[in-house]
């Protein structure tokens, strides 16, 4: 298999245009984490309704088993789980997934728990109950925004594609990559 020659990110999806030409679309994945399974399924649900590739996780554990296993775009990760709770696992997250942004969804946010979580890196903090329509927007907001890194000498990269040009030339053929 030949490495990509363009990357385009896009809101959904990530499109991969190889030297051939052939054009993949990879939509974006979300992993959903909470302890209550009525949540996590609503919120994969709505999710799933937009167009995103969405996995469910029930606890901490199971979790960080699937961050290692797969590659996500995106996590929604409750604060209060049994076990390991939300700010253990976007500790241990940090260090296997850097890059992947993590909305904290949480029924006890107190001001000391938010400022923990903007410290570790999560990149937004909601309070339960939410409007869901809020957070569709907050999910199309992170995943549009670019991913900050470190390089090597400390300088942060951003890395995003625009694919304005390159759609209006027009692409061969997608092919939908799981």
């Amino acid at each position: 298999m030949s490495s990509p020659l363009i990357l385009i990110r896009f809101n959904k999806y990530i499109l991969k245009i190889d030297e051939g030409g052939k054009c993949i679309r990879r939509y974006k994945k979300i992993l959903v984490v909470d302890d209550d399974k009525d949540m996590c399924h609503i919120i994969s649900s709505i999710l799933k309704e937009e167009g995103y590739k969405v996995d469910k996780a029930y606890d901490g554990e199971q979790a960080i088993k699937k961050i290692k296993a797969k590659d996500y775009n995106l996590m929604i990760l409750d604060y209060k789980m049994p076990d390991i709770d939300g700010i253990s696992v976007l500790k241990e997250v940090s260090q296997i997934a850097p890059s992947l942004k993590v909305i904290m969804i949480s029924a006890y946010g107190s001001h000391s728990v938010r400022s923990m979580t903007k410290k570790l890196g999560a990149y937004r903090f909601l309070d339960k109950p939410f409007d869901l329509n809020r957070l569709i927007k907050i999910v199309k907001d992170a995943l549009a925004n670019p991913i900050r890194s470190k390089t090597s000498n400390g300088t942060k990269k951003v890395s995003q594609g625009r694919g304005q040009p390159l759609l209006k030339r027009g692409c061969p053929r997608f092919t939908d990559e799981e």
